[in-house]
């Protein structure tokens, strides 16, 4: 099992190598993602998290770790406030209450700068909006 140091100095190192990337996100985000796993100590697909996961009225989300995370990435420089509508659909379909299936824990967005997390209910559908 890593320290916490080992996981801080990763971190440190991740933020050094992406601070001044700006380029597209089609280009890099996987492979950022899968940086910003290893720099945690853990493996994408070992931990179940899928790239391009498809939610018919939302599209496809970045990255998927169902009943984990669900990831938006856009590219440098695009307010994280454009993805707002992406994540709340996003995250309503990652959930399937008959099925006992709970949404995403957190929903997180990214222009490879800046990282927003954003967590709620377990069964977004389930209750009536007030």
């Amino acid at each position: 099992m890593r320290s916490g140091a080992q996981i801080e100095a990763d971190l440190r190192a991740f933020v050094k190598r992406w601070t001044g990337y700006a380029g597209s996100e089609k280009a890099e985000a996987q492979t950022f993602l899968n940086e910003l796993f290893a720099a945690y100590g853990t493996d994408r697909l070992a931990a179940g998290a899928l790239f391009e996961g498809f939610k018919s009225s939302a599209g496809f989300m970045d990255l998927h770790w169902p009943g984990q995370l669900i990831v938006e990435m856009k590219k440098p420089g695009v307010p994280l406030a454009k993805a707002d509508d992406q994540r709340i659909r996003y995250w309503q379909e990652s959930s399937d209450a008959s099925q006992g299936v709970p949404a995403a824990r957190f929903v997180l967005l990214c222009n490879f700068h800046e990282l927003e997390i954003w967590g709620r209910d377990a069964f977004p559908r389930s209750r009536a909006c007030a």
